[in-house]
């Protein structure tokens, strides 16, 4: 195809008229097993498609990497997180688990880790919009 992933979900969710659920593990997994820049990829997203943004665990196998949530968000896909939600603030969240299911507590950290990388973000808007 001639077409990237990211611009065929952006000609899809505009034909459709449909919002899009921007998983963010994906973006990094398919990045690292793709060879492409997460980065790039989440500067690609139409903003205002992204209704819900989606963070996972994931496996990694060492020569590639599955979208297996079950596991912790690992720290370079909070930070992608964190940037997605300066870029499109006020998104509803999912933290998923599916699988090798921990503790009730383990599963509510990561939900207060996403409420804390979205503050985060937050004062990183305020702060620039107050800088002018």
């Amino acid at each position: 195809s001639q077409m990237s992933e990211i611009e065929y979900l952006s000609r899809l969710a505009e034909e459709a008229d449909c919002g899009l659920l921007l998983d963010v593990n994906n973006v990094f997994v398919s990045a690292n097993n793709h060879g492409f820049c997460p980065d790039d990829y989440i500067e690609q997203v139409p903003v205002e498609r992204v209704l819900y943004h989606h963070v996972a665990g994931h496996t990694d196998k060492g020569t590639h990497i599955v979208d297996t949530h079950s596991d912790h968000v690992v720290d370079k896909v909070w930070d992608m997180y964190t940037r997605l939600h300066e870029r499109h603030g006020g998104r509803s969240t999912m933290v998923e688990w599916d699988a090798d299911i921990p503790d009730f507590e383990t599963v509510h950290n990561e939900v207060l880790k996403a409420q804390h990388y979205r503050d985060l973000a937050e004062a990183r808007v305020k702060e620039r919009v107050n800088a002018g």
